[in-house]
């Protein structure tokens, strides 16, 4: 699959400017949430079954030492894959697909539902033997289906969408179906500014059932 031109296409649809959270930390504008919302729909389009992942992310690097943790952080889990997270920005890093190694050899990724403490990440770290770590923690899985394909967001980027276009009603099947199509090997849309990736995405057919469709043929959901 063409994970890079997906990634790139995730990234230039669904993102923010970044800003400080309510609780004072600050929010870097990934759109982690939906990012995984959309990409966990294309994996199901693409006949692959993805978790919905939510929890924390801890990235690091030898040469700067500084340890980062992201905490909520949310992304997905192919089965028999590993992590997806388009989202995720650090030390020349732009999105990290299923076959990380190949674009990024100088990152280790793992993960579990442990939540480490910075001496493990460190210790984890120098044993890797790699310049750069990214260790998920998971504490909720889920597969996508209709609250998937339904959800509202209430981030500023589901502001926006919502103040643009007067509703996020199936824009999220949308946006999938468009991202499946660039997995599998489709040209990517025109443009790389938010407004104009949004507006290609809009005009599209419907894919609400469609996708519903896909997600329970994964999932043998009613």
């Amino acid at each position: 699959m063409n994970e890079a031109k997906a990634i790139t296409f995730l990234r230039g649809l669904l993102h923010s400017p970044a800003t400080t959270r309510d609780d004072g930390k600050p929010d870097p504008g990934w759109c982690c949430n939906e990012q995984s919302v959309v990409s966990s729909l294309a994996f199901a389009i693409c006949g692959q079954k993805a978790f919905l992942s939510s929890g924390s992310l801890m990235l690091g690097d030898s040469a700067s030492r500084l340890i980062y943790g992201i905490d909520p952080h949310w992304f997905i889990i192919v089965s028999g894959f590993g992590v997806f997270d388009s989202s995720v920005t650090s030390d020349g890093i732009e999105g990290i697909p299923l076959a990380f190694a190949d674009r990024y050899p100088q990152l280790a990724v793992c993960g579990g539902e442990h939540t480490p403490t910075k001496d493990e990440f460190a210790a984890a770290l120098r044993e890797s033997g790699k310049r750069s770590l990214a260790w998920y923690s998971s504490t909720k899985m889920s597969f996508p289906g209709r609250n998937t394909v339904e959800w509202t967001s209430s981030t500023p980027l589901g502001d926006w969408l919502t103040a643009r276009y007067g509703s996020q009603v199936g824009i999220w099947s949308k946006a999938a179906w468009v991202t499946a199509d660039i997995l599998r090997g489709g040209p990517s849309p025109a443009g790389s500014d938010r407004e104009t990736l949004w507006d290609f995405t809009i005009s599209t057919p419907d894919r609400n059932e469609a996708v519903l469709s896909a997600c329970s043929k994964l999932t043998n959901e009613t």
